[in-house]
């Protein structure tokens, strides 16, 4: 007999809880939709910060190196200034890396956009390029999600990010408040709160080599890779941004940096000839400068399978300075 009164009596408890509900999911969007358009140092400092060293170069800056983390380990600024310094005396240009980690071309493009917004047009510009970084689906695009997608590139590379990275799309985009909580306190109290940093347990941690490892990610990177074929999206990328150099009369030179030797016999034979393919495609639309130096370093001037060690970094720099930007510089 008092199970309808029981009925009754909790509508009005379900009401409230879909009211809740709902407030709760538009505050969320409502938040998301702040973020996108709130500065770039709240969610992607490292871009920032770039974005201020090149503003600090004036107008026209000489040369900017767009790439990822190898980049940042291979080509040295300082070391390739002063090798151009050897050769052009005070002819030399000034070399400024834009480069960040987990970058890739989706990266390089969301800050070659920037560069050219705030009225910054270098004379040169190097682009770094990879068979990763043309694969379908593309391997940072949750780092690029989180740091630089708003709900319209999530709507362009949806596709890909449905097969990718679920989680993170669902966080970033339905549950900003939480994904994003430790940006907005950095950046509203100028340094990271500590109690906000989850503690890494030695099987959470990702595998780091120590020491000097040319083989250390390569078997990573091989399972990443299986199954490869080229991201028709990634493609059209890298020929916008070619195209921005075009119109902006910026020279461009796409660059593939070295990698080890067990790195290049992953990457061997299918995948190798689908990049290589891919890039003649764009080349036919799109005529560049490119330079393929995957095999100009030997194993002892890497760190791991991919990224170069100090004495790497300074025996690729001086092949940048010499045969990339020495003979360019000459020409202008």
């Amino acid at each position: 007999m008092d199970e309808p009164a029981a009925s009754s009596d909790q509508r009005p408890a379900t009401r409230v809880l879909a009211l809740a509900a709902l407030v709760f999911l538009v505050v969320q969007l409502g938040v998301g939709l702040a973020l996108d358009r709130a500065p770039l140092r709240v969610r992607f400092r490292e871009a920032d910060e770039a974005l201020a060293r090149v503003r600090a170069l004036g107008p026209t800056p000489d040369v900017l190196l767009f790439g990822s983390s190898r980049f940042k380990a291979l080509i040295l600024p300082d070391r390739v200034e002063a090798r151009l310094r050897e050769r052009l005396g005070e002819a030399a240009p000034r070399v400024t890396t834009v480069a960040f980690n987990g970058g890739d071309l989706v990266g390089t493009d969301f800050l070659f956009a920037r560069v050219l917004a705030q009225g910054t047009r270098p004379r040169m510009a190097l682009v770094e390029v990879t068979p990763e970084w043309l694969r379908d689906p593309v391997p940072f695009l949750n780092g690029q999600l989180l740091r630089a997608f708003t709900w319209r590139d999530v709507a362009e590379w949806l596709p890909e990010l449905a097969r990718g990275t679920k989680r993170t799309l669902l966080c970033a985009r339905l549950f900003p408040v939480y994904c994003y909580r430790n940006e907005l306190l950095t950046w509203t109290t100028g340094r990271r709160p500590p109690y906000l940093v989850a503690p890494t347990s030695p099987k959470q941690a990702q595998p780091r080599a120590k020491h000097d490892d040319p083989l250390h990610g390569a078997h990573r990177w091989a399972r990443r890779m299986r199954d490869y074929r080229v991201s028709e999206r990634a493609l059209a990328v890298l020929e916008r941004i070619l195209a921005r150099c075009r119109d902006a009369r910026i020279e461009c030179v796409v660059v593939v940096p070295p990698i080890s030797s067990a790195h290049r016999k992953l990457l061997e034979g299918r995948i190798e000839g689908s990049f290589q393919d891919a890039l003649a495609r764009v080349q036919a639309e799109h005529a560049f400068a490119f330079g393929d130096f995957s095999d100009r370093l030997a194993d002892d001037g890497f760190h791991d399978s991919t990224h170069g060690n100090r004495s790497g970094g300074e025996r690729f720099s001086a092949i940048v300075a010499d045969e990339v930007i020495e003979p360019r510089w000459r020409a202008r």
